[in-house]
């Protein structure tokens, strides 16, 4: 029987849908393998490039490395999707097999028959239901992967907000603490101007002690006029002003310096809590530094459904992804769904015939086989018998001429 001719592409796609050239012997079977070879490259391309965008998104850009893993995946879902579709659902207890014991004199072996049905059905279950569960889990991540694509400049927005609010936080707890700082400095200032005010006081009250000391001795009645008492009391009474003026003039100067220094930090506060304030800058790029924009999957994730909770109100931004998920799903799926519903193939009638005559002729082979190996040992146990049978007859001749010879010998 002849196969079509065609050209290498419409060859290869023969080939990626699980069919053999050899067994394509009409144009319209030649189409229907061209188009299941088409899907099951579209379905493994799709992979890959599910893949490259999968890895692109949750790594926050694109690496070469990206390529052959998703080449390989690819590769992957080519081979799951060719394996089920080459499975050419071989019939037990085929027509061919009972020809063939007819043929031979043989029992048809029906025995255990729809227990191997039972086998292969449940055996090619478990492997739909794997190609489905990949398919599913492949659909939720690549589909989640492609809505952040689609939706990236609203989750840029929602990373960016959610940045600033961090630094701001930041930036405040930073100014805060600085501002603690010049306001816990205030106090020790306050309480070092107190003591030199003191310092102050307690020396002009020892002058005043002195001016009063003085006043009382020249008005003293029991000594009038200036005596030698009244000139020590003039005495310490000059000497306890200069100590006061001394006193006062060092001290007003670091009262004046240390209130400057209270000032100075007030100032600096007060300037902190304007966002203009250069002494901020250093602040704010650390916490832009403490806490940058991020760009993870997980971090996608999270303002992805930020943005779907503030925007629950709108049917595009929750279904789009669940359409998405429907679509590559069924797109994945499709190799399977055309197994499930092509049914009987000329193709598929080919391949079990030949697989027919390839049993049989196994069975006709084992048969001769059997019947070369009966006539053989047939062949060996008549010659054991026809041996066996010389045996005896020497043994009688050999008797018979011992016999003869003594009865010659006798009276």
């Amino acid at each position: 029987m002849r196969h079509m001719e065609t050209g290498r592409v419409n060859r290869f796609l023969v080939w990626a849908g699980g069919a053999a050239m050899r067994h394509i012997v009409t144009p319209l079977e030649l189409m229907r393998a061209v188009a299941v070879g088409t899907m099951v490259m579209i379905v493994a391309v799709l992979a890959a490039v599910s893949m490259s965008i999968y890895l692109t998104v949750i790594i926050g850009g694109f690496h070469p490395w990206f390529i052959p893993l998703a080449l390989f995946w690819g590769l992957i879902m080519l081979s799951v999707d060719r394996l089920i579709l080459l499975d050419p659902s071989y019939p037990t207890g085929r027509p061919e097999t009972k020809a063939t014991d007819e043929l031979t004199g043989s029992a048809p072996a029906q025995t255990g028959e729809r227990s191997k049905r039972v086998a292969r059905g449940t055996q090619w279950l478990v492997a739909y239901a794997i190609r489905i569960g990949i398919a599913m889990i492949t659909a939720v991540f690549i589909s989640e992967a492609i809505s952040l694509v689609i939706f990236q400049p609203e989750i840029k927005l929602v990373l960016q907000q959610q940045a600033d609010t961090k630094q701001e936080a930041e930036t405040k707890r930073l100014v805060n603490q600085e501002i603690k700082v010049h306001q816990d400095a205030i106090p020790p200032l306050e309480k070092r101007i107190a003591t030199y005010q003191t310092e102050i006081d307690d020396a002009l009250a020892r002058w005043e002690k002195a001016q009063q000391s003085y006043k009382d001795e020249i008005n003293n009645p029991d000594r009038p006029g200036f005596g030698p008492l009244a000139g020590r009391e003039a005495d310490k009474e000059a000497e306890a002003k200069q100590d006061y003026e001394d006193i006062r003039d060092k001290n007003h100067e670091l009262i004046k310096t240390l209130n400057d220094e209270i000032k100075d930090h007030r100032a600096q506060a007060d300037h902190l809590n304007s966002p203009a304030d250069p002494a901020r800058k250093p602040m704010e790029e650390e916490a832009r530094a403490r806490f940058p924009e991020e760009t993870g999957w997980l971090a996608q994730e999270n303002a992805f459904q930020t943005f779907q909770r503030t925007n629950a109100g709108n049917p595009a931004v929750i279904w789009i992804p669940w359409l998405l998920r429907g679509l590559l799903f069924l797109v994945d799926l499709l190799p399977i769904v055309m197994k499930l519903i092509s049914g009987r193939t000329l193709h598929a009638g080919l391949v079990r015939a030949e697989a027919a005559r390839i049993q049989t002729t196994i069975r006709l082979n084992e048969i001769a086989d059997h019947e070369s190996l009966d006539l053989a040992t047939a062949k060996r146990v008549r010659r054991d018998q026809q041996a066996a049978q010389l045996a005896k007859e020497r043994d009688a001749r050999y008797r018979d001429m011992r016999t003869d010879h003594l009865r010659r010998d006798g009276p």
